[in-house]
């Protein structure tokens, strides 16, 4: 059954996003608190890919499973959960930005208070792929991994990667690539994703051996994509 409650959260969360557009001053007040993080500048530019979506296919996705496979407090999570999960929360991003190309990023005014990290965006702002992916791919491992939210080590373990989610989302503002209205719009999709991922038809589809395969394929395609560019761009 649907989870309404889960799924009105998810609305919520992208109407949210969306009404914050035209609240401009939230947006820049967010950018520019965030921003004086880029004192970091070398920690940031890594820590903030890890919503990549080359990054969670070719280390993020099989990082996760591996240790759902290993820690004995933790059910299995298949590779395949998390890769058709992170394949459709890119097209529900994908899709998005289509619908919303009104909306453009901090790039694209080249202020001169904000120190952006290279490469500069300055379209395709709402919302933001990077976090939704990270945010989607955590709660969904989560979900499926924990057997017993009462365990100390599956307390620790949730809190933790919660809290990775929530700053490598918030990192996007910080390098000056998307605004907080972005970021939060993502939870949405991150939120929509979670409520797939625990239908039946979702998890009738993974029982196919093609989306296995097809998940093996794509972390090499990754790692391919990855390796011959020399860059994750």
């Amino acid at each position: 059954m649907i989870d309404f409650k889960m799924l009105l959260s998810a609305i919520s969360l992208l109407a949210l996003g969306l009404v914050l557009k035209y609240f401009p001053a939230i947006d820049m007040y967010f950018l520019r608190a965030l921003n004086s993080l880029m004192s970091h500048e070398v920690f940031l530019s890594y820590f903030t890919e890890l919503g990549n979506g080359f990054i969670c296919l070719s280390i993020v996705i099989p990082l996760l499973s591996f240790l759902s496979n290993k820690l004995s407090f933790l059910n299995f999570v298949k590779l395949e959960v998390l890769v058709i999960s992170g394949v459709f929360i890119g097209c529900c991003v994908s899709v998005l930005k289509q619908i919303t190309a009104f909306s453009v990023r901090p790039g694209f005014y080249q202020f001169d208070d904000i120190n952006y990290l290279e490469p500069v965006f300055s379209y395709s702002s709402f919302p933001s792929g990077h976090s939704a992916t990270i945010v989607g791919l955590v709660l969904i491992w989560l979900h499926h991994a924990i057997k017993n939210t009462s365990n100390y080590s599956s307390k620790i373990l949730i809190v933790s990667l919660l809290l990775l989610a929530i700053l490598v989302s918030l990192s996007r503002v910080a390098v000056g690539a998307h605004w907080i209205s972005d970021i939060i719009g993502s939870f949405g999709i991150a939120l929509l994703a979670l409520e797939i991922s625990k239908h039946d038809l979702f998890k009738k589809t993974l029982k196919n051996d093609i989306a296995k395969y097809l998940s093996y394929l794509l972390v090499v395609l990754s790692w391919t994509y990855i390796i011959s560019q020399g860059s994750i761009y």
